[in-house]
């Protein structure tokens, strides 16, 4: 697939989000040329990448503390959706 934007255009968007135990990471894993989010940005796309909550990278939430016996960790594929992905 090529989707090459003319210039002064706007890149289709392609959001690419993570499974279960896992992170944005795994789209940037393999080298530059065989990684998902690489081949998709050089045909021309905005790639944005995804984080749930529970991963390296939600640690620093700014109202919620990450251990085990807080509120952080008790949510739903809905409350993602709905609360977390508009944030």
């Amino acid at each position: 697939m090529n989707a090459h934007v003319k210039a002064g255009g706007k890149a289709p968007v392609v959001f690419c989000q993570h499974g279960l135990i896992s992170l944005a990471d795994t789209w940037i894993y393999n080298t530059p040329e065989t990684s998902v989010a690489f081949q998709l940005a050089r045909d021309g796309y905005d790639v944005w990448l995804g984080n749930n909550r529970g991963n390296v990278y939600s640690k620093t939430h700014t109202s919620m503390v990450a251990d085990a016996s807080s509120d952080y960790f008790d949510y739903s594929f809905q409350k993602l959706g709905q609360f977390d992905l508009p944030a």
